[in-house]
């Protein structure tokens, strides 16, 4: 049984996910504020939330996580991470 937190503000959508090896070492160790997943295929996470919890719980993940949808979600990856190259 998950111990995870849905998030209550903000409507929850679905979001998919991919995590390489050690995105889900990170994932199973990291309990407080995680994500409870709707479904698991291989490597592809899928969970019913809020982006702004996929946001808080998984941009420490870097490049262990990949957003795969929703495309808006993916696209503030892309952004924050650029944001942050750009600073260096």
């Amino acid at each position: 049984q998950s111990t995870g937190v849905q998030y209550l503000i903000g409507q929850p959508e679905r979001i998919r996910l991919r995590l390489n090896q050690a995105g889900r070492r990170e994932f199973f160790q990291r309990s407080y504020m995680r994500p409870v997943p709707d479904g698991v295929n291989g490597d592809v996470y899928q969970f019913s939330c809020t982006p702004m919890q996929i946001r808080n719980y998984f941009l420490s993940f870097g490049a262990n996580v990949e957003i795969l949808e929703p495309e808006s979600l993916r696209q503030d990856f892309i952004d924050f991470y650029r944001q942050a190259l750009e600073s260096y």
